[in-house]
């Protein structure tokens, strides 16, 4: 008799305080699709990701599933593998396909002018490079990789487009957004009238703003000041406490 084979789980390769990563993570709990996470390490990984996925000549981002010979891409090609393979309700409700994509469309393009902020505020704070240094690097020597960590973002920076140019414009976008999402809720818990998809693109979407508590996404202090944008804080006080309701009420955990 031949011996039974486990087949392999799906890995699930990203970063644990990405909003695109919690896009994909958000998806694949709700639906109780078991998993493996791997974290990625940018510039370190890049060679290993470009080989797991066989991906040679286009730009390697996360988050990255492979669940057996599929290989899927970016949060919402795994949000619905999630939606196919997975148990529980729907995150597109019937006949609301293009809302969906229309709200994850939105939360993309905030979500890329959220992260030229972050990177603006990242360069200016010691504090949070530090954060970054390996923890097996000895306190006194730790300073001395700060030079590191800024080249390592100089070259994510690069690599997304977020120049001068972008980040010029970056506040904007995030603020029109807010605004819109605020006008569309209208005080109700719910974009598309039930929970979807479409909440999830934009409740991460915030984490650009003010992040999520730690039980969700832990960041070092320093880091969470990085990813704060105070004044859109300040004006966005309904969305933030939507997103808060949105976690409690409907974050699973796998």
């Amino acid at each position: 008799m031949s011996e039974y084979v486990l087949p392999a789980m799906p890995l699930l390769i990203g970063e644990d305080f990405s909003p695109w990563t919690e896009k994909a993570c958000w998806a694949l709990d709700w639906h109780g699709v078991q998993y493996e996470f791997t974290q990625f390490q940018p510039l370190v990984d890049e060679p290993w990701l470009r080989f797991k996925t066989g991906n040679f000549s286009t730009k390697a981002t996360v988050p990255v599933m492979l669940d057996g010979e599929k290989v899927l891409e970016d949060s919402i090609a795994i949000a619905r593998h999630a939606e196919r393979v997975g148990g529980g309700p729907a995150l597109w409700p019937s006949g609301r396909d293009a809302d969906v994509e229309g709200w994850n469309a939105v939360s993309e393009e905030a979500l890329r002018a959220g992260r030229a902020l972050f990177f603006t505020r990242f360069v200016d704070d010691p504090a949070a490079q530090l954060d970054q240094v390996p923890p097996l690097v000895p306190g006194p020597l730790r300073p001395l990789f700060r030079p590191l960590v800024r080249g390592g973002v100089a070259y994510l920076r690069a690599k997304h487009g977020a120049d001068d140019a972008v980040t010029a414009g970056a506040r904007a976008t995030l603020d029109a957004t807010l605004a819109r999402l605020s006008q569309s809720l209208a005080g109700g818990p719910h974009l598309l009238g039930e929970f979807s998809y479409a909440d999830v693109a934009m409740a991460v979407v915030l984490q650009f703003v003010r992040p999520v508590d730690d039980r969700w996404i832990r960041l070092t202090p320093a880091t969470r000041r990085c990813w704060t944008e105070e004044t859109l804080a300040s004006r966005y006080g309904d969305v933030i406490a939507w997103r808060d309701e949105l976690y409690a009420r409907h974050r699973r955990r796998g």
